[in-house]
């Protein structure tokens, strides 16, 4: 089925359950019967919003029965119409949970067909986002209440005291820097978090050409402070391609440095090492670019990193980008504020506009603009040095 049909399939069966419901309330049914047609309306509304889910949305909330299924390799064997008996009675079980989470259908029983979901976890970040969330995250945040009461319940700011340290043993960062396998996992989970419709991503709305068109090809246009495995550089590099001189460079720690210069595959950015609590050695850059690193930390922790980034700029010339959710006030939707609370496990949290204003102030830089996505509360915040 494809995915315009499963969507009209859907609509149609909401449809139904509506006028079911007109007609139980017009012939004043029991109370049996009302819940049941509301119940009706439930299953088809929930069916419908799930066909309009973007596949890579949908990756982000899977877990359990998703990282047993990319072991047993399940996605690269499903297309058509494909039976229990193929797949080995063993999955039968497993099956029937995808399938009733719509990753896959089941036109019969023991027999199953792929979705743009299943299809989805078919990728290498996908799949690894799911085994993040099972042996990262979800120990993380079966920590949490025990952590959080341990230190009253105060806003986490001490990593040692943490939640991911508690699950762990280390903060994360301690392990990632130290187990190369758990980083390689967590830097590949983390492309995932971009594979998203273009109307739910800032970068398309920045006027990269009028920010960075002026820098000639001898001085760096664009520094990704903590750019991780350079997807979200790449990106904007594709963006800029053949319009900007100016060099752009990627910092991260010297694991991931060296993982991305012994790629085969031609960089369209510089790599060095650079650790960010510290001096930052790029001086009078036009743009320092941090991105999705900032809502990992405290405020304090967040005010000393700003901190040797506003000292790094020229004054009228040089802007800070800050890529993160920039939270409404009121109406934050759940998948931002659940984001919210798996920070928490880090001491970190997800800001709202009025959040993210005073701790610009506190380090010396002050809000030029945001640029916001189209869908959804993803921002990029310009800020200048004052």
């Amino acid at each position: 089925m494809s995915p315009s049909s499963a969507f009209d399939a859907q609509r149609q069966a909401l449809t139904k359950a509506l006028t079911h419901y007109d007609s139980v309330v017009t012939d004043g049914a029991s109370s049996s019967a009302l819940v049941t047609a509301e119940h009706q309306i439930y299953l088809a509304s929930k069916a419908l919003t799930t066909q309009l889910k973007p596949p890579g949305v949908f990756a982000l909330d899977l877990v359990f029965p998703v990282v047993i299924a990319c072991q047993l390799g399940i996605f690269d064997i499903v297309e058509d119409e494909t039976t229990i008996e193929e797949l080995a009675v063993k999955t039968v079980r497993i099956m029937r949970a995808l399938a009733s989470a719509d990753i896959f259908t089941q036109p019969r029983r023991n027999a199953y067909a792929a979705t743009k979901f299943s299809r989805k976890l078919r990728e290498r970040p996908a799949r690894t986002w799911t085994m993040a969330s099972l042996f990262f995250m979800n120990k993380m945040c079966m920590n949490l209440p025990e952590a959080l009461a341990q230190d009253a319940y105060r806003n986490p700011a001490d990593p040692a005291k943490a939640a991911m340290t508690k699950a762990f043993g280390v903060p994360l960062w301690s392990m990632l820097e130290n187990d190369e396998n758990a980083r390689l996992t967590f830097d590949t989970a983390m492309e995932q978090q971009d594979d998203l419709p273009l109307e739910m991503i800032p970068d398309q709305e920045v006027d990269w050409f009028a920010m960075l068109g002026d820098v000639p090809a001898t001085e760096i246009a664009f520094v990704d402070v903590g750019g991780g495995n350079g997807h979200a550089m790449s990106k904007i590099a594709e963006l800029t391609r053949g319009r900007i001189e100016g060099r752009f460079v990627l910092q991260d720690q010297q694991g991931t440095v060296e993982s991305l210069q012994s790629t085969a595959q031609r960089l369209p950015f510089e790599c060095t090492v650079h650790n960010f609590f510290e001096k930052q050695p790029i001086r009078g850059a036009k743009v320092y670019h941090i991105r999705r690193c900032l809502h990992d930390w405290s405020d304090n922790t967040c005010e000393q990193i700003l901190r040797h980034l506003r000292d790094a700029m020229k004054p009228g010339y040089s802007r800070v980008l800050i890529h993160e959710f920039v939270l409404p006030v009121v109406g934050a939707q759940q998948r931002e504020v659940l984001f919210d609370i798996l920070m928490m496990c880090l001491t970190g949290s997800e800001r709202d506009e009025e959040q993210w204003e005073t701790l610009l102030q506190r380090s010396g830089l002050r809000i030029v603009k945001i640029w916001r996505a189209k869908i959804g509360h993803m921002a990029i915040i310009e800020a200048e040095a004052v």
